[in-house]
């Protein structure tokens, strides 16, 4: 039997799910029929929202009757990764990329297999397989010959102690709409600047936030003749490199001297910025984030 990333044998499949809308409006409203009668009422049609589920648990009746008989079977919602415990297991994701980046951040070491249950529905930047790829993935994987890759995370560390872990983007700035005021290190610069906060992306994660915000500005610059302004960051998108890119969003140009620690990326290793003020994360506006850092935490795919 093949052993995971810590050495032991894996004996456990575990497959994460995720509630489909009409699970969540059945749970709202107890019933499909009056979930179906609140979107009637709200001028939405009720069957796509219908024909989703099903192709989701036809995907998801696929994947639990692929899985070998020999290893132990768990199905574990969403929800519920944050306090499981994980221990020798192959994990599958099914649903979308979201899915993915959020049960990857609690595997410290279980290779992580992305499934696409719909892909009319979902693009899969992180879900290569489809259902019906299970079994034979799950093999390569249990057998130890499936190509793995490594992604690599950022850590954020609040000036209270707090630590946080993302896959594909931290925000750093304020809970509500105002403005974030923040003192920003960078290269042997510092400067103090007024933005609606900062967008650090990983690799993994620069395809999608960071990605919108360059095509944006990059649209915007092409609509004024400037054709210059690069759609995609210029060392592109890796997530196995061990380098962060960050851009201030909706910065305030203040008549001050111009802020030029706008956009960037890391170095390959080690903490490399520095955030003091009233920046913020989440729900906690006073928290200033002391450190930014990039480091390699093992989430095959």
């Amino acid at each position: 039997m093949a052993s995971d990333q810590s050495g032991r044998p894996i004996d456990r499949v575990i497959v994460v799910t995720r509630k489909t809308e009409l699970e969540e409006l059945t749970t709202r409203f107890n019933t499909q029929g009056q979930a179906r009668f609140y979107l009637r009422q709200a001028g939405m049609n009720f069957d796509p929202v219908k024909a989703a589920h099903d192709v989701y648990h036809q995907a998801l009746d696929r994947v639990m009757g692929s899985l070998p008989q020999g290893l132990k079977q768990l199905r574990l919602d969403r929800e519920l990764v944050p306090q499981f415990e994980f221990g020798s297991d192959a994990v599958i994701a099914l649903g979308q990329d979201g899915l993915v980046s959020n049960t990857a951040k609690y595997l410290p070491y279980q290779p992580l297999i992305g499934i696409n249950p719909n892909p009319a529905l979902f693009d899969g930047v992180l879900l290569p397989w489809n259902a019906d790829d299970t079994e034979k993935v799950l093999g390569l994987t249990i057998a130890g010959k499936a190509k793995r890759q490594a992604v690599v995370m950022a850590e954020a560390r609040s000036n209270d102690g707090r630590r946080l872990i993302a896959f594909n983007d931290l925000f750093v700035g304020a809970s509500t709409h105002v403005s974030a005021r923040y003192e920003l290190t960078y290269g042997g610069r510092t400067e103090r600047q007024s933005s609606s906060g900062i967008i650090i992306s990983t690799g993994a994660g620069s395809t999608g936030w960071l990605r919108s915000v360059m095509a944006g500005a990059a649209g915007l610059a092409a609509a004024y003749g400037d054709n210059s302004v690069p759609t995609v960051p210029p060392q592109g998108y890796d997530r196995e490199g061990e380098q962060l890119f960050f851009r201030c969003a909706n910065r305030f140009r203040a008549t001050r001297p111009a802020c030029r620690l706008c956009m960037a990326s890391s170095p390959a290793t080690g903490r490399w910025w520095f955030l003091r003020g009233r920046a913020g994360a989440a729900s906690s506006s006073a928290t200033g984030w002391s450190s930014i850092s990039s480091s390699s935490i093992p989430a095959p795919t």
